[in-house]
């Protein structure tokens, strides 16, 4: 709840990593235009290839909890977190005959 990961494509060739303990802002968009900005401090990065044999780099942030968009941040986790606890899969077994 006080932390994020995040993934960037990488190449050892041309790449330079995010040092532990930097402090930067990240944007995380709920729309095409719109964002809610979470200043984050990384605290640790890794090199990661997904299945296709794609290489990114991984990193685990911490939120600055005293900025005022942590707020918003909070309430997103939140609902996520009681999403996970309360959602149903569909399975096609409902049927509705009057609205």
């Amino acid at each position: 709840k006080t932390g994020c990961m995040f993934q960037v494509p990488w190449n050892k060739k041309n790449s330079s990593q995010f040092e532990d303990g930097r402090e930067m802002t990240l944007r995380i968009y709920f729309t095409e235009s719109s964002y809610i900005p979470a200043v984050v401090t990384v605290r640790h990065g890794h090199e990661f290839v997904d299945s296709r044999g794609d290489i990114y780099m991984r990193y685990g942030c911490e939120f600055d909890t005293e900025v005022p968009s942590y707020k918003a941040i909070e309430s997103f986790v939140g609902f996520i977190y009681s999403f996970a606890e309360h959602s149903c899969l569909d399975k096609g077994d409902s049927k509705v005959y009057f609205l």
